[in-house]
């Protein structure tokens, strides 16, 4: 089985769509374990960042209850099963007095907090729940730390020896070209060498990988003005791109 490590609903099947569909075609079994899909803490404190992420997703109560339903239909569009953990996205998570601990999108791209530590620990403990052969993760172009995150966890199964492939982060790596390039850096200095795998996807599997991206109807006006204009950027970047993974061939020790 392959299995997909999304940071959230939407990661894998807009980095990782084409790929998907092409493998379930070929009767080969994925899924998705959407990581931070949870509902967010009762007793957090709105900040200004959470309320602008759900006027912009045009949803206020239950925002990630309609997030995993988006991420279900899109899983069915390529073929591909879908679990959800119950983790809350980063701009959600909290300490016990309700504060965020990152509230604001800076935030989030450039600091980590220690009580993350133990998101890595349970994500371990989840992903081994799986009979999977081929583990798939993000390589976290673009610095977001849940990316962070599920890239750490999956770094540390590599090291003992699990087959583990990370992959491109799409939209952000098409939005920051050099986004790739400074998630690559950050690794060769902790010893890991990446081998490139360069996924080709042809017309029809495209169209396939829009249609799963445009069942994500909260998040397209965060990357894109519509769905018109999702279609011809993914078009585009997928037609001349392809989809991007990197082998881990070897990993040294962390800094």
């Amino acid at each position: 089985m392959h299995l997909f490590l999304a940071p959230h609903p939407d990661d894998a099947v807009m980095s990782c769509g084409g790929q998907i569909a092409i493998l379930t075609k070929q009767r080969q079994r994925v899924m998705i374990l959407t990581v931070m899909a949870g509902d967010p803490p009762k007793h957090l404190h709105p900040t200004a960042f959470t309320r602008e992420l759900e006027v912009r997703w045009e949803v206020a109560a239950t925002p990630f209850a309609v997030r995993r339903d988006e991420d279900a239909e899109a899983a069915v569009k390529v073929g591909a099963g879908v679990r959800f953990l119950d983790n809350a996205d980063a701009p959600y998570r909290c300490d016990a007095e309700g504060s965020a601990y990152y509230p604001d999108w800076q935030s989030v791209i450039s600091t980590y907090h220690p009580a993350d530590d133990a998101l890595i620990e349970r994500l371990l403990t989840d992903i081994a729940r799986f009979n999977w052969q081929t583990l798939h993760a993000p390589l976290a172009a673009g610095n977001h730390v849940d990316h962070r995150i599920v890239r750490e966890a999956a770094l540390r199964i590599a090291a003992s020896g699990g087959n583990v492939q990370l992959y491109e982060d799409y939209p952000y790596a098409a939005q920051d070209p050099k986004a790739v390039s400074v998630a690559q850096a950050d690794l060769a200095k902790r010893g890991i060498k990446l081998r490139e795998i360069r996924h080709q996807i042809d017309n029809a599997v495209i169209n396939a990988k829009i249609a799963a991206i445009a069942c994500y109807r909260t998040q397209i006006s965060t990357f894109w003005n519509n769905i018109e204009g999702m279609a011809a950027a993914v078009r585009a970047y997928t037609a001349e791109h392809g989809e991007l993974e990197w082998q881990i061939s070897e990993q040294g020790t962390k800094d």
